[in-house]
């Protein structure tokens, strides 16, 4: 029995996993689309003076090169003044 239980638990976590794969790429292109466009005519440096990071972060999070977590998305429009909406739109 904790065999099979075993088992299960690990055919559930793939697929977590699995959906988790799949769904990640969309978000952050979505959020690379944002910083793009947030940033405007700006260079990477005065934009990331701006939103208190690295120019070298603005770089790799518009190329899919690093992904956003939550807490750092929230800094980021908080240095903004934008809503999370203003990110992920239907």
């Amino acid at each position: 029995m904790d065999y099979i239980l075993r088992l299960m638990a690990a055919a559930t976590s793939s697929k977590k996993k699995a959906k988790t794969e799949k769904i990640k790429p969309a978000l952050d292109r979505q959020f690379a689309d944002f910083v793009r466009a947030a940033r405007g005519n700006s260079n990477y440096a005065d934009f990331a003076a701006k939103i208190k990071v690295t120019s070298s972060t603005v770089h790799r999070l518009e190329n899919c090169k690093q992904s956003i977590t939550l807490r750092s998305m929230e800094k980021i429009l908080n240095h903004l003044g934008r809503p999370v909406s203003s990110v992920f739109r239907k």
